[in-house]
C-alpha cells in the first residue's frame, strides 16, 4: 500500500507503524524498522473522529497530514500516517480547470461550426 501511494506525485510520504510505533511500511524503504517520529504540526484541522487532520511543514512546503489508528478486535495494532502536498493538489486542480475550460471552448466552437454548415 505505501509503495503504491508513493507513486502518486501528490503524496509526500506514507507510513504504517506497529503498536510500538516501529515503521513496518514506508514510501521510503530505508525507513523500515526505525521508530516513527511524527512531524511537528503547524496547525491541527480536526483532532476528533477516526482520522486526525493537520497541516505540517516539510522544508518550505506545507502539507496536509492525516493519521489514524489501526485496530483489530478493539486492540491498537498500529497507525497509518499520510502527508499530501497542498501545492501539488492545487496545481492538479488548476490543470483540471484549464482542461475543462479548453474542452468547453472547443466543444462550443465545434457546435457553432456544425450548426452553420
Amino acid at each position: 500500500m505505501a509503495k503504491n501511494l508513493a507513486q502518486n506525485e501528490q503524496v509526500l510520504f506514507a507510513v504504517i507503524t506497529d503498536h510500538k510505533k516501529i515503521i513496518r511500511a514506508h514510501s521510503r524503504m530505508e525507513n523500515l524498522g526505525l521508530p516513527y517520529e511524527p512531524p511537528e504540526r503547524a496547525a491541527i484541522l480536526q483532532a476528533t473522529g477516526p482520522v486526525r487532520k493537520s497541516v505540517i511543514r516539510l522544508g518550505e512546503e506545507e502539507a496536509l497530514y492525516f493519521e489514524t489508528l489501526v485496530r483489530y478486535q478493539n486492540l491498537k495494532v498500529g497507525e497509518v500516517h499520510l502527508a499530501v502536498s497542498q501545492a501539488k493538489i492545487l496545481k492538479s486542480l488548476s490543470d483540471a480547470k484549464f482542461f475543462v475550460v479548453m474542452l468547453t471552448l472547443v466543444s462550443s466552437a465545434w457546435g457553432s461550426f456544425s450548426a452553420s454548415v
